[in-house]
């Protein structure tokens, strides 16, 4: 181990040891020999973290990481990733040379390697599968691997991003697995396996698609949209808080803008959703906070951004009204809902909000008939039949006679 490893590796592991949490299955890496680490990839900070955890079960382990060819094209990046025992792997072509290296560093040196099956960073915060070099160098030298899930390292230090969020990384470190010489055939279902693994510890999303496969800005605008959707709604593959899932939005969206080329009705979208997001935070930081007062300021920033882009939309008068709901402006709340149903019909999601701004604006009868044609209304998503119900507890606390079984049979829309 040359000198300025030493220096470097001391460097970033007594500062990454500041975000790191609760480590679960430590001692899993206690080991004696060679070993192949896999793990998720979503930030600056994995091979860090990985190495910190390593160098404090086993401080005298060489470690090498298997790097994607372009960190090495820039002359500092070069430096600094062949002083950190980087290997270069070009992902385009056939990477034997990198794993001929890899099986010298496990045979000769005893070495630990690590590799993300993903292939690269992801730009969502989702996992995705990968390709299965790690299980097919596992099989070759007879090594054992030891899965590592980083849950929240997307929030630290994202793809893209120059400065590190001062938050806590939670790492799950699973049990060693050996592929047996007799499963040559089953490397490639292992590896799906393996993946899978890897997303139940770090506890993130898993994508049935490859990260190489997909189309980043087409990824990252759906992400804007279920990330704001997953903190609104509890969905039962939420791991992160509201406030954390918002904050990937406004990540998102930056990056879009700053990064991506795109058209009119892409960049209306990113505002609006932005806007969603800002206006959440908002309220969840409280109104009267000067954080909540910021973010206020932001939420109708966005808004005029993408209203200065496209016409104002139904969304656009969904967020506002919102937004004044925030505020304590129920009239405008009322106003901007009504709007809202206006430019588009039977939308459940905008039809319950309108029958709340009409409660709260005192139009009992209005809302309750607003309620009442939400039963009437066809759903497609498990998201809308959800809302259809929220809609049966309204009628049920507005009228105390209301039998929703008569009701939704007669409807004939919801089967009983």
């Amino acid at each position: 181990m040359s000198l300025i490893n030493t220096i470097l590796t001391q460097l970033t592991t007594k500062t990454v040891s500041f975000f790191v949490g609760n480590v679960k299955g430590l001692e899993n890496l206690k080991f004696n020999g060679p070993r192949i680490i896999i793990a998720n990839h979503s930030s600056y900070m994995d091979h860090f973290v990985i190495l910190y955890l390593l160098k404090k079960q086993n401080p005298n382990q060489a470690v090498y990481f298997l790097t994607k060819k372009e960190a090495f094209e820039k002359p500092f990046s070069r430096w600094w990733h062949l002083s950190l025992n980087s290997i270069s792997v070009d992902r385009t072509k056939n990477a034997m040379s990198s794993m001929m290296v890899l099986k010298d560093k496990l045979i000769t040196e005893k070495a630990v390697v690590v590799i993300y099956p993903e292939g690269t960073r992801t730009p969502t915060g989702n996992m995705y599968f990968g390709k299965n070099g790690a299980e097919s160098l596992s099989y070759v030298t007879g090594v054992e691997m030891i899965p590592i899930g980083m849950h929240e390292n997307f929030d630290v230090l994202p793809k893209f991003s120059i400065f590190p969020n001062f938050k806590k990384i939670s790492v799950a470190v699973g049990n060693s697995i050996q592929i047996p010489k007799t499963s040559r055939k089953e490397i490639p279902a292992i590896s799906r396996s393996n993946i899978q693994l890897l997303s139940s510890l770090a506890r993130e999303k898993l994508e049935s698609k490859s990260v190489e496969s997909i189309d980043v800005k087409e990824e990252m605008l759906q992400a804007m949209i279920d990330d704001n959707q997953k903190a609104l709604r509890s969905y039962p593959d939420a791991n992160h808080t509201p406030l954390d899932y918002h904050k990937r939005v406004l990540y998102l969206g930056k990056t879009l803008l700053a990064r991506f080329d795109s058209s009119s009705s892409e960049q209306n979208l990113i505002f609006l959703e932005i806007a969603r997001a800002y206006g959440r935070l908002g309220y969840l930081k409280g109104i009267k906070t000067l954080k909540g007062r910021y973010y206020m300021m932001k939420t109708t920033s966005a808004l005029n951004k993408a209203s200065s882009i496209a016409e104002k939309s139904s969304e656009w008068y969904y967020i506002k009204g919102h937004q004044s709901l925030f505020l304590g402006d129920k009239k405008s709340y009322l106003k901007n809902l009504v709007k809202a149903n206006d430019m588009v019909r039977n939308n459940i999601q905008y039809m319950l909000a309108l029958a709340k701004a009409m409660n709260l604006n005192h139009e009992f009868c209005s809302a309750r008939n607003i309620l009442l044609s939400i039963l009437k209304v066809d759903t497609c998503t498990q998201l809308d039949d959800r809302r259809k119900y929220e809609a049966v507890v309204l009628l049920m606390r507005m009228d105390s006679h209301f039998d929703p079984s008569q009701e939704l049979v007669r409807n004939e829309k919801i089967i009983v």
